[in-house]
């Protein structure tokens, strides 16, 4: 699926501006091996004022465009920022709309999520919601946001617990609000989650090796020590300056087969309990390609066609049935990983840089 990452800064003095950037660079192209069809990002600044910018292309390139945050080093970095590199499923990338962040005017929330829903439609009628886009993620947003602003919840954490309820599917999130850039929410029901804990904050991806990669890339005056920060399953956690975080338990939703169909269940006292069952004519449709006039879908759950032609969906090349070798991945599976450059780091577009980030990149960034 996507790719979500970021940062929350807690004390500025302990990083320069320079390794702010240089972190969120590293850690947006390095979620891209997750999502190529876009990529983003937003914060808050210290103004409370919400930027945010984004483009249905791949990260590599999205940070390439001149005029934004990520393009060249700025004087000051922001407290938080959230990142963003999308796999579509519902909703064309080429409506950027549809792409990560998610931002409403009304309640200042802006969101990024890794994971899909199948019942957003149903939850667009039951709670008369009216999202913009086209992407599942906005109903979610949308939810949380009408449990806060109309519901007797009173504050955002209760209403992403409540919203979670009503959802169903892989939920891992990262959120901001307009007007509190001293406060990040992040959480999760079942989906991966990697925090670390440093001197200056809380940096966070969806995948392991891909935070290892992009703090390695700080320099020894940017990060003297760190630590992981575990965020166990069905966690939402609220981070603020001058705070120690907060966890607050979600009650847990699982996906599994093991009835008769496709249920959703819910564990009671560690009981598990049938919550929902699965509509058997819930589908997902997956956009691959450039989305030009020739746009191609794919109807289905099954991505090694995907993952075989970088992001590139090629109709003359069929989609091998799961369980089926892929020959085409073998030549980039088994070539010989090439040794980390010393003092590696993103700027560094030497030869032997990019031959190491380029087989990372193919081979879905799995560091030893």
């Amino acid at each position: 699926m996507c790719g979500i990452a970021g940062y929350f800064c807690t004390d500025s003095t302990m990083i320069s501006a320079q390794g702010l950037w240089s972190l969120s660079r590293c850690l947006l192209t390095g979620i891209q091996s997750r999502g190529r069809d876009a990529a983003g990002y937003a914060y808050i600044t210290d103004t409370g004022k919400t930027n945010f910018a984004k483009s249905p292309v791949e990260a590599r390139d999205f940070i390439k465009i001149p005029g934004h945050l990520l393009f060249e080093p700025p004087k000051q970095m922001p407290t938080n920022i959230l990142l963003h590199a999308r796999y579509a499923t519902v909703g064309k990338p080429k409506n950027n709309q549809n792409n990560h962040p998610l931002y409403s005017k009304i309640s200042g929330l802006c969101m990024i999520h890794n994971g899909w829903f199948v019942n957003d439609t149903e939850l667009k009628e039951q709670f008369s919601l009216k999202p913009d886009a086209e992407v599942d993620t906005e109903v979610y947003l949308r939810l949380i946001e009408k449990f806060y602003i109309e519901g007797d919840v009173k504050t955002i954490e209760t209403a992403i617990k409540e919203a979670t309820k009503c959802v169903y599917g892989a939920v891992t999130c990262a959120m901001i609000q307009g007007g509190k850039p001293d406060v990040m929410w992040l959480w999760r029901d079942r989906g991966d989650l990697y925090v670390i804990k440093t001197e200056f904050g809380y940096v966070f991806a969806s995948t392991a090796s891909i935070l290892f990669n992009a703090i390695g890339c700080l320099s020894a005056f940017d990060l003297a020590h760190w630590e992981r920060f575990p965020v166990p399953t069905s966690t939402l956690v609220k981070f603020e300056v001058s705070k120690k975080p907060r966890m607050f338990p979600l009650e847990p939703v699982e996906w599994t087969g093991k009835h008769s169909g496709d249920v959703y269940t819910t564990i009671v006292g560690g009981e598990e309990k049938i919550r929902r069952v699965k509509k058997s004519n819930v589908g997902m449709t997956y956009y691959y390609g450039d989305y030009s006039d020739n746009t191609k879908v794919h109807n289905g759950t099954y991505f090694d066609g995907y993952r075989a032609n970088k992001g590139l969906y090629l109709p003359e090349v069929s989609t091998p049935k799961s369980g089926t070798p892929d020959d085409r991945t073998s030549e980039a599976t088994d070539q010989k990983k090439p040794e980390r450059p010393q003092n590696h780091h993103i700027q560094c577009h030497c030869k032997a840089c990019v031959k190491w980030w380029d087989w990372h990149i193919e081979n879905d960034n799995r560091l030893d």
